[in-house]
């Protein structure tokens, strides 16, 4: 049974020249997206300007995907050995600087054919690339009305393919509710992101949101942060 949202979205009917004007908008090279995270030790989501949350409700606005390298010697605030925003080349393109990656025919780095990407071991035992495929979330959410990221690392393939489908049909449809559970492995206590659908979104509402989401067409959400939620490798 569907119900209609309690959550009123404000968001000006032009939300598409809303966002340019306040700043949301990739011509503005200053602003940057605040984020989520979740906490390691108690599973809440924390965002930039303070919120602390146990449960987010939100409109899933895009879903990206992203590539990062990690150095093997990883510490706290360790950079990127590489990074992709678009899953085709790396950040730094120059063979002589990114020792990473295939080349195309001018002879810069591209990341077909790059055996950091790849899956190895045998079919019954598969290990997870380096080079782990990154998924940024753009939520808006509808309590505070404040946009957010949340970024997820090392995400197990089941929710990877549960996240694919989901954003597929639900996609401004919905809203969202986002909560953690608290997971044990062979590395040790994580925390795992469940997610599903919650209530529905009027016409004007859904109108509205996929006005807003035009805005970040362009955008990319990766961003390098060691911040970011990280689920145990399957």
């Amino acid at each position: 049974m569907t119900t209609k949202s309690t959550n009123a979205i404000t968001i000006d009917p032009n939300a598409e020249v809303a966002i340019i004007e306040n700043g949301y908008s990739d011509s503005s090279s200053n602003f940057e997206l605040p984020r989520w995270r979740i906490d390691k030790d108690s599973g809440l989501f924390i965002h930039d300007y303070g919120d602390e949350y146990e449960t987010i409700n939100a409109a899933l606005l895009k879903v990206d995907q992203s590539r990062v390298l990690w150095p093997a010697d990883y510490v706290a605030n360790s950079r990127p050995d590489c990074r992709s925003h678009n899953l085709k080349f790396p950040e730094e393109r120059d063979p002589l600087k990114a020792p990473f990656g295939g080349l195309d025919k001018n002879g810069l780095r591209i990341c077909e054919n790059c055996s950091l990407s790849e899956w190895g071991g045998e079919e019954n035992q598969r290990i997870k690339p380096p080079c782990a495929i990154v998924y940024d979330l753009l939520l808006l959410d509808l309590k505070t009305e404040i946009l957010g990221v949340l970024s997820l690392m090392r995400t197990r393939l089941k929710t990877a393919r549960k996240l694919d489908g989901f954003w597929k049909t639900t996609a401004m449809r919905f809203s969202v509710q986002l909560n953690t559970t608290k997971e044990h492995g062979p590395r040790g206590q994580w925390y795992a992101l469940q997610f599903k659908r919650d209530e529905t979104f009027t016409t004007e509402e859904r109108q509205q949101l996929i006005s807003m989401a035009i805005g970040f067409k362009h955008w990319s959400l990766s961003a390098v942060t060691t911040e970011i939620a990280m689920e145990d490798s399957e």
